[in-house]
């Protein structure tokens, strides 16, 4: 996760491709979240007798 304050380094290559490499794993880690909501979502829908396609289609 990123810190609240960062510490402030010149802009190389290493520094930058480590920090995209940060940011990609959280986005990844933001989406594999997401759509574990979306499946509980889902599941609670069915427990309860609703159609869920709809949450399902739009995931």
């Amino acid at each position: 996760m990123i810190p609240a304050t960062t510490k402030k380094e010149i802009l190389s290559p290493k520094v930058y491709q480590k920090g995209f490499e940060e940011a990609l794993q959280e986005f990844e880690h933001f989406e594999q979240v997401k759509k574990r909501l979306n499946l509980i979502k889902a599941y609670q829908q069915l427990k309860r007798g609703e159609a869920f396609l709809d949450l399902i289609e739009a995931a």
